[in-house]
């Protein structure tokens, strides 16, 4: 809901135990819940079955499994939460006047390496490690609001679907006061999205990404993305 700055989601994450040790629990990052009352947990579920023995503590969710999870094997889990948005502060994740970021924005499964590898936040740097992953994103809002997103948006029925595969994350941007400025290279599609009055910075901002595109394409290896 673009003007009441919340986010209703219904999250499916499917895990393959490749960590070589059978697993008890699961440790999850939730950024959201670093801020307070923006992250509401509503349910989670394990392969259709309520699980109800977890843990909640600042940006990490530990899920207690009620059987261990061996090597080489997988489970679903899915997870209900809300997000009531807050105002932008140091960072990029919130709202501001005429706009809407969301930026590890979702629980996530942290990479195991010998342990859970989830570092403390810092007031600089990055703090997060993530395992590539397959990503598929289906949204719903105002017919006015426009999405900037990781992934080409495909139309699914009432909902704006993005896929993008082999990813760290997915991030968008919403709002209703976004103009569009596109271009391409060969069949990878260019856009800059900006706000009235912007419009020299945004062409400027265009241009730039066609030449990183083109150079890259050149000197490397064809684009490996679609936008």
């Amino acid at each position: 809901d673009f003007d009441a700055r919340t986010v209703n989601v219904d999250e499916t994450i499917r895990y393959y135990n490749n960590t070589g040790a059978a697993l008890s629990e699961i440790v999850l990052s939730v950024q959201p819940n670093r801020y307070g009352s923006v992250f509401t947990l509503n349910s989670i579920l394990q392969d259709s079955n309520a699980l109800t023995s977890f843990s909640l503590n600042d940006q990490k969710l530990v899920l207690n499994l009620p059987q261990a999870l061996q090597p080489n094997t997988a489970t679903t889990f899915t997870i209900s939460f809300k997000l009531n948005l807050p105002a932008k502060g140091d960072g990029l994740f919130g709202y501001d006047f005429n706009q809407i970021n969301l930026v590890d924005w979702y629980p996530f499964i942290v990479p195991y390496s010998g342990g859970w590898v989830l570092h403390d936040s810092m007031p600089f740097g990055e703090h997060l490690v993530y395992d590539s992953s397959d990503i598929e994103l289906n949204i719903k809002s105002g017919a006015d609001v426009i999405f900037a997103a990781s992934a080409p948006a495909e139309q699914n029925g009432e909902w704006t679907r993005y896929r993008l595969y082999g990813a760290r994350t997915f991030t968008l941007s919403a709002s209703d006061e976004f103009l569009v400025s596109e271009s391409a290279v060969g069949s990878v599609a260019i856009r800059s999205y900006y706000f009235t009055g912007y419009q020299a910075a945004g062409d400027s901002i265009l241009y730039s990404a066609v030449q990183a595109v083109s150079i890259y394409s050149a000197k490397f290896a064809d684009y490996p993305y679609q936008s």
